[in-house]
């Protein structure tokens, strides 16, 4: 290789770390502003700004504090990553509004905690089908609705075909506490199954909400792909640790290795469609 070639080479290189690096950017409201390069030593003010300068597939590291905002993901791949479920806390900035916006596929939202709000996160897939979304380490703390997942129907389905049956996001090593509903999967436009896209849970807690998991039509008919619930903990929920209200199933809904404590255990219209393993149940009601 010539000298030309290695410079070359060595350039694109270069190019290519930076635009990387590039894709990182840092938040902090104390030391922050947003004018600032948005890196680590010089990290920009609010959430909004860092994640309007994350490109797609980059990571906004949010840090320690009180923040009020709609955090918004709208490029596939983004990761928006708090200091931890005990150092950074985010709130909703207006009521009805989530807290953290899901618009895209592939995006992790972690590690912090939402509290006092309507929404928790919103995953949004009405005109696209958003897919594999990650919500891991967070908590959801006095909040109307931990995770929203509401689905397309009718008229936009026939635009997401091609990336239909696959799941919504997956809740993991999450906290719902002391809520309305933790996770509501709610089907746009409402009746029927929806033909779209399930969710999972995995290692999550659900205590002292109204219901740990209300879905309401997040079923897909043809796939017959169903939601998985592993290894989690349902504890003094009020109304019911998981409501399916779905009137007819194709497939069956996993609930593996999992305890129920409280007044009532599951709901389903379709109790024949819910596949139990390993579960421990000690509540008032079980099963209805």
């Amino acid at each position: 290789m010539n000298g030309n070639h290695m410079m070359f080479g060595l350039a694109l290189l270069v190019v290519q770390t930076a635009c990387a690096a590039g894709r990182v950017f840092w938040v902090d409201n104390v030391r922050g502003d947003d004018a600032a390069a948005g890196t680590e030593e010089a990290p920009v003010a609010t959430v909004e700004e860092g994640l309007y300068r994350t490109k797609a597939g980059g990571t906004c590291h949010v840090g320690a504090g009180e923040w009020t905002s709609r955090a918004s993901l709208f490029l596939d791949g983004q990761k928006l990553k708090g200091a931890g479920r005990d150092a950074t806390y985010l709130s909703a900035y207006q009521n009805g509004e989530p807290a953290v916006l899901i618009a895209a596929s592939d995006v992790t939202a972690s590690d912090m905690t939402v509290r006092n709000s309507s929404m928790g996160v919103q995953h949004e897939s009405l005109y696209v089908a958003n897919t594999n979304a990650t919500v891991e380490a967070m908590t959801f703390d006095n909040c109307k609705i931990g995770i929203y997942q509401i689905e397309l129907r009718g008229l936009w389905k026939g635009l997401t075909l091609a990336r239909h049956y696959q799941q919504a996001f997956a809740a993991v090593g999450c906290e719902f506490l002391d809520g309305g509903r933790g996770i509501f999967a709610n089907n746009y436009g409402g009746g029927g199954c929806s033909d779209t896209m399930t969710f999972s849970c995995r290692n999550c807690l659900f205590a002292r909400n109204q219901y740990g998991i209300y879905d309401n039509d997040s079923m897909p008919y043809q796939s017959r792909k169903c939601n998985s619930i592993v290894h989690s903990t349902f504890v003094a929920n009020s109304v019911y640790a998981a409501k399916y209200a779905i009137a007819h199933y194709p497939g069956t809904i996993d609930h593996r290795n999992c305890i129920y404590k409280g007044v009532c255990g599951l709901y389903s219209q379709t109790m024949d469609n819910i596949n139990l393993i390993s579960c421990l149940f000690d509540c008032e009601t079980n099963t209805v």
